[in-house]
C-alpha cells in the first residue's frame, strides 16, 4: 500500500468502536498517511484490539473477521466490509470467500449497497 502525502498539516480521525471494524478501518488509515492522529474509541477497549494486534505482533495467521477492500469476493466490488480474513504480521494475507446461504449473500449485498449510497452522499 502506498503512503499518500498531503498538505493539510492536520487530520485528526476518530473512529468510534475498536471491534474487528473499527481496529481494522484505524490500521487501514495508519497505513494510508489520510490521518496525523487517530482516537479509538469503545466500550470494552481491550477485547477486540488483543485478538487483532496479537495476531499481527505474533504473526499467527489467525482467521478473524475483518474490515477489508472486496474486489470480486462475495459477488462484491468496489467497498469495504467485515469478512473472515487471514490475519499476520503483514495484514490481511487473504479473503477467505465461503459459501453463503441465499438470505446471507442477499444481506452481505444489502449492507454492501447501503455503504455505496452513503459514500456517494459524502462525496456530494
Amino acid at each position: 500500500m502506498e503512503t499518500k502525502e498531503y498538505t493539510e498539516p492536520h487530520r485528526k480521525v476518530v473512529v468510534v468502536g475498536a471491534g474487528s471494524v473499527g481496529a481494522t478501518y484505524c490500521y487501514a488509515l495508519a497505513q494510508s498517511g489520510l490521518a496525523s492522529e487517530i482516537v479509538l474509541i469503545d466500550r470494552n477497549e481491550d477485547l477486540a484490539l488483543i485478538k487483532i494486534t496479537g495476531s499481527i505482533l505474533r504473526d499467527q495467521n489467525s482467521v478473524l473477521t475483518v474490515s477489508t477492500y472486496l474486489d470480486g469476493e462475495y459477488g462484491i466490488k468496489d467497498v469495504c466490509l467485515s469478512v473472515p480474513c487471514v490475519v499476520s504480521v503483514r495484514g490481511i494475507q487473504r479473503i477467505i470467500d465461503t459459501p453463503l446461504a441465499s438470505d446471507e449473500q442477499v444481506s452481505l449485498m444489502h449492507s454492501a449497497d447501503i455503504l455505496r449510497k452513503s459514500i456517494d452522499l459524502l462525496k456530494q
